[in-house]
């Protein structure tokens, strides 16, 4: 099973798999990675650096699966891009396309090292950092990935 997290249109009747009025968030993210599939809507849904940490978690304990991961127009910032660059940095990643446009994001030197030093940037494909004040850091990821086969947007 190949798992992808992105803003994909998923069926209506998917949308019984989004969290119920009154449930906590983090309960919804605490699903193991097996049930990762409805997660097809982390696009836009208000997920914060906290939260961020929870879904990290949850995708740490099996990344193997995870091809692609849409976290766009999410506030996940600088702290949300730290927790996500432990799943890359686990040597059973295979992403293969990372999408983080509008997530506050300022720096990408926690990225940037997390390709540096993991087997992440044989499978990554794509990394879509649009819509972020990216600073200096990102003249470093545009260094290490110039050789590889991964494309990125800025």
């Amino acid at each position: 099973m190949i798992t992808t997290v992105h803003a994909g249109v998923l069926p209506e009747k998917s949308v019984e798999k989004r969290p119920k009025t009154g449930q906590k968030p983090i309960a919804f993210f605490k699903r193991k990675p097996s049930d990762l599939w409805p997660f097809n809507r982390l696009y836009r849904c208000s997920i914060t650096e906290k939260q961020c940490l929870i879904l990290t978690s949850a995708l740490k304990s099996n990344p193997s699966h995870l091809r692609e991961l849409n976290l766009s127009w999410n506030q996940i910032k600088n702290t949300g891009l730290n927790h996500l660059c432990d799943v890359l940095k686990d040597s059973r990643c295979k992403l293969e396309r990372l999408s983080l446009c509008v997530c506050g994001i300022t720096d990408v030197s926690s990225l940037t090292q997390s390709l540096t030093n993991t087997k992440a940037l044989q499978f990554l494909k794509e990394i879509d950092l649009r819509g972020n004040m990216i600073g200096d850091s990102k003249q470093k990821l545009i260094d290490v990935l110039r050789d590889s086969n991964c494309e990125l947007s800025l």
